[in-house]
């Protein structure tokens, strides 16, 4: 084997062992891990490339549904406190809220 060649795939094996790190990282909740790709060239630092990008969406995809449930609750919290009975409906008028104001109305009635 030429001297080219086995520093190629020498290359690739370190490029293969630092994408599986990122792997397991990931298998084990850190979607803040990035794979290290300043030694990688070519394909091996493309396929790293789009697993950091990958990463990089699922994280901020993550952050905003935490945000919508933070946002979520705080309007839920706003509306249990509201002693006016309120209810929401979905697009079917199938309830799916009643404040405590208005689960007590009901259950007077």
């Amino acid at each position: 084997m030429s001297e080219t060649k086995h520093i190629e795939q020498s290359g690739r094996c370190e490029a293969i062992g630092e994408i599986r790190r990122v792997a397991e990282a990931v298998r084990n909740g850190n979607l803040e891990v990035r794979a290290d790709v300043s030694e990688m060239k070519g394909e091996c630092a493309e396929v790293a490339n789009t697993v950091n990008e990958m990463l990089a969406q699922i994280l901020q995809q993550q952050q905003q549904q935490q945000q919508q449930q933070q946002q979520q609750q705080h309007y839920i919290s706003i509306l249990a406190s509201l002693s006016t009975c309120v209810q929401v409906a979905d697009e079917n008028h199938n309830i799916i809220y009643m404040n405590e104001a208005l689960q007590k109305n009901v259950c007077e009635q």
